[in-house]
């Protein structure tokens, strides 16, 4: 009888110990899990969140904030399990520098001892830091050749009310139905949103008219920067793609707006 006792007692034991390495296993196999699968979708999502025409502009790395958590939050939902409940916290992302970080969690272990449920959370952190740009280019707070090409023409508010117009109204009295057309259709996402706002252009020193120039800067920062004004007209994205000549120097925004005084050169 008493050998029966200890017996059973074994068994108890062996399976308590059995679920205590269960239980072990299952969690540190899933905080791994859930380690590898964040700091690869945070990497993912700081390259896909990169802002291209600040870096062809300034030489610099630049991510957007609101991009990032887009891209993440799409792909962590994609790749992660169904079985459990994340909380995620973005708790540090900076644009310039890049740098983000992040923290997820997940209430996926419970324990029951005396009849009482426990549950714990995995909490996993990763902070990330984008290293990169041009070897002979400085950010835009610095001085930087290509920054002063940039800086060589200084828009009026007349052309940020004709840019305002056509993008709002589609307009053709001030550039005509074919250059009008091709603005609309040139994909100047961020002049297309600044002009959305329909902000005051009665002068130079309106906060909106600086996010004109802001704006103005990143959608055609191919054409700024360049070394002559010719490199400058041709690269304009508005204009036709055919090679710039006497005639067709105004068949672009660009061209067009330097010979109205719309923009001119300060030096």
């Amino acid at each position: 009888m008493k050998e029966s006792y200890w017996g059973y007692w074994l068994v108890m034991l062996g399976i308590l110990v059995i679920g205590v390495m269960l239980l072990i296993s299952s969690t540190t196999t899933g905080t791994t899990q859930d380690y590898y699968e964040l700091k690869e979708t945070a990497s993912a999502s700081v390259i896909d969140a990169v802002d291209y025409s600040y870096y062809r502009l300034y030489g610099d790395l630049k991510i957007s904030k609101e991009k990032f958590i887009e891209n993440f939050i799409r792909r962590f939902s994609e790749s992660a399990t169904m079985t459990k409940e994340y909380n995620i916290s973005f708790y540090d992302i900076s644009e310039v520098p890049p740098k983000v970080s992040v923290k997820i969690s997940s209430v996926s272990n419970t324990v029951n001892v005396a009849n009482t449920t426990n549950s714990f959370d995995l909490v996993n952190k990763v902070d990330m830091i984008l290293v990169g740009g041009s070897e002979n280019k400085n950010s835009a707070s610095n001085t930087d050749t290509s920054v002063k090409s940039c800086l060589e023409y200084q828009a009026t508010p007349e052309f940020a009310k004709v840019m305002q117009s056509i993008l709002n109204d589609k307009d053709t009295s001030y550039v005509g139905v074919a250059l009008t057309n091709r603005i609309i259709n040139a994909n100047l996402q961020n002049l297309t949103k600044w002009a959305s706002k329909k902000g005051d252009l009665s002068n130079a020193g309106t906060e909106y008219f600086s996010e004109f120039i802001k704006a103005i800067l990143l959608d055609f920062s191919t054409s700024f920067g360049r070394s002559t004004e010719d490199d400058f007209i041709e690269a304009d994205p508005t204009r036709p793609s055919e090679e710039l000549t006497s005639e067709n120097r105004t068949s672009g925004i660009l061209g067009l707006a330097r010979q109205k005084g719309w923009l001119t050169k300060v030096g």
